[in-house]
């Protein structure tokens, strides 16, 4: 009798699951057409509901964000559905409850609905008004209404990192990383079809599955975010000062090309807030790698490299400097005017250097011929478009077609005539601290999971050239008459050069420029300055780059916890300086 009365509930149970099989079955295969028609027709069914993807995180070296999306959820409403179905009037009264939840304005949310699409708010949501959203959601058993992590991007810098990052404005990039990495950074959306149950649940039917979410990766940069903040600082008060049209200041790992930091000013605010006053001066054009300028005598060291390495000149070569010289008979070459004088006399290369004496530079440039210079000057990348991920980086220009030979050579000595970006100028110039090396500039260094390696190396001058080049370099900051003098840090040994340029465009003006690596014997960072057009307050190099250089250097021996290599005494007094 026990053994009947279980067989019986035995097959009892199984009989109704064969029998719940069956109508499943028939709802899911054989009547499913007829089924969804049904569904669809009572609104009971979305036909397809989005997920989207997180936009990657832009970090720096010190995985600090660079831009990242606000914490928060976003709220899209599809006003041909909501509140329940499209055949139910709109209710005042649900707007205004979903205004109460979100904290979106009612007008706003009433307009946006009288469109009858779908639209979402890029605010981000808190916690507290997410909750509250969908308990009016499942208060009205209402349609139509999403929630998600927020899409709007923030960042933590602004404008003093906004020429690296861009921006993501609704729906698109502008320039930066988030343009040149778009792809990357995007991810995929994701969507699916099924049911919307009676509490107003989303239940995935796996048979309508279109294809799922993938977000964004992640990328990571070379930047420091202390030494960008600093530099970002330095060169707006340099440009401040001294009315300057713009200017930029980069720091750089001699080694292997890393860019530690990239600051211009005037920037941008990438993400401004609502009813926030833009800055007075604001620009998109990150002059760092956008922007034509003229490296002037900074560029004196690379002519130097290239005359002592193809013997152009000897290592004892000296020559008379009368401050004034004819070059081919047409052209005028000038030293700088210093103490009623802009004659330096008998000059030897340490002292051309340490006193940046054009005649002397153009003087080189000549004894290397002008298809030879400028065959260097290729190899050293200062005419290449910056490879950094960046949309808007430009080539340097230098006119080929020149037909005074002899005097595009003499110029081009003392770096006029030539025009760069200052990023290709700081890995060109990066081969005189490293030992002859030319470095690729490098922004990114991971994508996702993907490492993206430095570039190989380059020989363009030998080990010995760019040592001796670097020693004559320290005469400028160590010398009584070196240029940069009033620059030195005691403890520390600096190879420098200071930079004026006129600039080429015919208009009254100059480029006031600043280089140095530090310790000079064994570079751990470069620091480039370059400053287009000062107006007021003066526009010597060394006067205008020079002071930004100096912050920077010690903000950059405290950050990345660089050595004394000499023993630190009282500084002597000052002597003179000029560009």
């Amino acid at each position: 009798m026990k053994f009947r009365r279980g067989s019986w509930l035995f097959w009892t149970l199984g009989i109704a699951f064969g029998a719940t099989l069956i109508s499943q079955a028939n709802v899911q295969i054989l009547a499913r057409s007829r089924v969804l028609a049904e569904a669809k027709a009572s609104h009971r069914y979305i036909v397809e509901t989005h997920s989207v993807a997180r936009r990657g995180t832009i970090w720096t070296s010190d995985h600090r964000p660079l831009a990242e999306n606000e914490s928060g959820f976003q709220l899209c409403v599809n006003f041909s559905d909501a509140p329940n179905a499209p055949k139910v009037p709109r209710s005042p009264a649900f707007y205004s409850d979903l205004s109460t939840a979100s904290g979106i304005p009612l007008a706003e949310i009433e307009s946006r609905a009288d469109a009858g699409q779908e639209t979402c708010w890029a605010q981000g949501l808190g916690r507290t008004q997410t909750l509250n959203v969908e308990r009016i959601k499942e208060l009205w058993k209402a349609d139509g209404i999403g929630l998600g992590p927020s899409n709007r991007r923030i960042y933590p810098l602004g404008s003093y990192a906004a020429g690296i990052t861009g921006a993501f404005r609704p729906g698109r990039p502008t320039d930066g990383l988030e343009g040149g990495f778009e792809h990357d950074l995007a991810g995929k959306d994701g969507s699916a079809k099924g049911w919307i149950d009676r509490d107003g649940s989303f239940l995935p039917l796996w048979t309508e599955w279109v294809h799922p979410k993938k977000d964004g990766e992640d990328i990571t940069t070379t930047i420091d975010s202390v030494l960008q903040n600093d530099a970002a600082q330095q060169i707006r008060q340099a440009v401040d000062k001294f009315d300057a049209v713009q200017g930029c200041a980069i720091i750089m790992d001699p080694s292997n090309g890393n860019i530690l930091a990239m600051a211009n000013w005037p920037s941008f605010e990438p993400s401004p807030k609502p009813g926030e006053i833009a800055p007075k001066r604001q620009s998109d054009l990150d002059s760092a790698y956008m922007l034509h300028m003229e490296p002037g005598s900074m560029f004196k060291i690379l002519t130097l490299s290239c005359a002592l390495d193809s013997k152009a000149i000897p290592l004892n070569f000296s020559m008379y400097c009368p401050g004034d010289k004819m070059v081919a008979g047409v052209a005028r070459v000038r030293c700088a005017l210093e103490n009623g004088t802009r004659a330096h006399g008998q000059t030897d290369l340490e002292q051309a250097i340490a006193k940046s004496c054009n005649i002397s530079a153009a003087t080189w440039a000549t004894h290397i011929g002008d298809a030879n210079f400028i065959k260097f000057i290729k190899t050293t990348g200062v005419l290449n478009r910056p490879d950094l991920g960046l949309p808007g980086a430009t080539t340097g220009t230098i006119d080929y077609a020149d037909p005074a030979k002899v005097i595009q050579a003499a110029d081009l000595g003392f770096g006029q005539s030539i025009a760069c970006t200052p990023i290709q100028l700081a890995a060109a110039f990066a081969a005189v601290a490293n030992g002859g090396l030319r470095v690729f500039p490098r922004l990114v260094t991971e994508v996702g999971n993907q490492k993206i390696p430095s570039k190989a190396p380059v020989r363009i001058i030998t080990q010995s050239t760019a040592s001796i080049v670097r020693k004559f370099m320290v005469s400028v900051l160590e010398k009584p008459y070196g240029t940069g003098y009033k620059l030195r840090i005691p403890g520390y040994t600096i190879a420098g050069k200071t930079g004026t340029a006129q600039i080429a465009n015919g208009k009254l003006g100059y480029e006031s420029n600043f280089l140095a690596f530090l310790p000079a014997a064994n570079p751990q960072v470069e620091i480039l300055v370059m400053v287009y057009d000062p107006r007021k307050n003066g526009y010597y190099g060394a006067q205008v780059a020079g002071p930004v250089f100096h912050q920077l250097a010690l903000d950059c021996i405290q950050r990345l916890n660089i050595a004394p290599d000499q023993p630190i005494a009282p500084s002597k007094a000052a002597g003179p300086s000029n560009p």
